[in-house]
């Protein structure tokens, strides 16, 4: 990644700089195989935006480039929706749209689209709870995770959805249902990552920009003007998979300093 390297080193002043480059190292070592990002003591995917040390972070092309983000919605979600074969409805936020079953109303508030977010995850990260099974998804979401449970205790171990790898039940430790179905989660999304990586990859050889940064949910490009909107629209193409997976755009001088942009 390309840096301010006075800006870079207020904050991190033993990290090594090289021509204004720094790098860093993807362990996928993991027990789900989810790719942990560390290198002398600072992870680049865990960056906090409150300290301003994003700013540090910009083009190497100069004027002639720009930071562009692309950040999934509801990317595990929408993973789990692909498991448990449930569609949720096109061009309406996955918030939105159980936010209508938990508030009862078709139009929701700031306040409550945010909250919608925090009920979600709840059920997503720490099981299900009885209130909700009477929502389509979360019923789905609940079946299929009794399942996967079972499967896991008869046999122990379960093959990733993709690339079919095993995860034995001797890699884990105070192991319960919810915990597995978010375990095999993250293995869903980085199989599918990947894929979408390389995809990308193969696609914009021809191409100045380059994918920089991978943060899971978000591909954070260093993008050359010249490469124009055809680039983004291959990048979008790859990561959405015809609207299944919808992302949102943003754009800035650095990674500090973004903003949302429509793209048709």
């Amino acid at each position: 990644m390309y840096v301010n390297a006075s800006k870079f080193a207020n904050v991190f002043p033993d990290y090594p700089i090289h021509d204004n480059f720094v790098y860093t190292e993807y362990n996928i070592y993991t027990t789900t195989g989810r790719p942990s990002n560390r290198f002398n003591g600072v992870n680049f995917g865990a960056l906090n935006k409150e300290t301003g040390i994003r700013d540090a972070f910009c083009s190497r092309f100069a004027q002639d480039g720009f930071m562009i983000s692309f950040d999934y919605d509801a990317y595990h979600l929408r993973l789990l929706a692909v498991l448990v074969d449930y569609k949720f409805p096109d061009n309406v936020s996955v918030h939105e749209h159980l936010g209508e079953y938990y508030f009862q109303k078709s139009k929701l508030s700031e306040e409550e689209y945010q909250e919608s977010k925090s009920i979600s995850f709840r059920q997503l990260y720490g099981g299900i709870a009885t209130e909700y099974l009477v929502i389509p998804f979360f019923e789905k979401v609940h079946e299929y995770t009794k399942l996967l449970w079972e499967q896991f205790r008869e046999t122990g171990f379960i093959e990733t959805p993709l690339f079919s790898r095993k995860l034995f039940l001797n890699f884990f430790k105070d192991l319960n249902p919810a915990k597995l179905l978010n375990y095999f989660l993250q293995a869903f999304e980085t199989e599918r990552n990947m894929a979408v990586i390389h995809n990308v990859l193969q696609r914009t050889t021809a191409y100045e920009s380059k994918l920089i940064l991978y943060t899971y949910d978000s591909f954070l490009f260093d993008f050359h003007v010249k490469d124009g909107a055809e680039f983004i629209q291959i990048v979008k193409a790859e990561l959405e998979q015809q609207g299944k997976f919808p992302t949102k755009l943003e754009i800035g001088p650095t990674y500090q300093n973004m903003v949302e942009r429509n793209v048709n």
